[in-house]
């Protein structure tokens, strides 16, 4: 007891300083802002077509171009939000976004947004061939999105 009461000042100081540095800490994560864009492909496939049963059935499915599917088809869900706690703007998006299939089996026969957060993002996505997309947009607030 007889050091506390002969080093107060100095326990004090201490006790201030580490509060300042844990006030320091706090007020940097939660003013601290940056972009953090995810892409995310949902792990459930849905099976639209099986080629055993096209092969046997008196009907034929045709893209968009008029050729024949001849393969599996399977529909894929994806999602692309910005989870950090900035804007993401064009103009700061140096190379277009681009996904593109590992899969050289695989072709993407359609592609569409099912949803997009709001109206005011301009979100779209484009084919650019017949295994890559490309998605861009005007901006992305934090929390904003799309789902194809």
């Amino acid at each position: 007891m007889r050091f506390v009461r002969e080093n107060w000042i100095g326990i004090l100081g201490l006790l201030v300083g580490l509060g300042g540095v844990l006030f320091s800490w706090y007020t940097f994560v939660q003013t601290h802002r940056e972009p953090r864009p995810i892409f995310l492909i949902d792990p459930s496939r849905t099976q639209i077509l099986s080629h055993e049963n096209i092969s046997r059935a008196p009907i034929s499915v045709l893209r968009a171009d008029g050729r024949a599917i001849k393969k599996d088809l399977t529909s894929v869900r994806f999602f692309f939000w910005n989870d950090g706690t900035d804007s993401i703007r064009h103009p700061e998006i140096l190379q277009p976004i681009t996904i593109t299939i590992d899969d050289p089996e695989a072709d993407i026969v359609q592609l569409k947004l099912l949803r997009v957060s709001r109206a005011v993002t301009g979100a779209r996505a484009a084919l650019t061939s017949p295994r890559t997309f490309a998605l861009d947009f005007n901006i992305l607030e934090p929390k904003d999105g799309l789902t194809g």
